[in-house]
């Protein structure tokens, strides 16, 4: 029985994550074809760093996939 990478055609890639807060990546610019965030962007101190950050390492027309909550109302849970 195959995997499911061997039934689809599609090649299994897996790179190192990348910093710790997102707002200073060393891949080269346009290295990468797609970025994934999930359940980070409230825990990064300058989100709009990270994002542009994101969008300087991914190749132009690639994919930014992203997952969020809210900023929750408790201030108890800010950090």
């Amino acid at each position: 029985m195959g995997s499911l990478h061997e039934a689809t055609g599609c090649q299994r890639h897996t790179d190192p994550r990348s910093g710790l807060d997102g707002q200073r990546l060393t891949e080269p610019d346009g290295s990468h074809d797609a970025a994934l965030s999930t359940f980070s962007l409230c825990t990064i101190p300058d989100p709009a760093r990270a994002l542009a950050e994101v969008r300087r390492v991914i190749a132009p027309g690639a994919a930014l996939h992203f997952l969020e909550h809210g900023l929750a109302p408790d201030a108890r849970v800010h950090t």
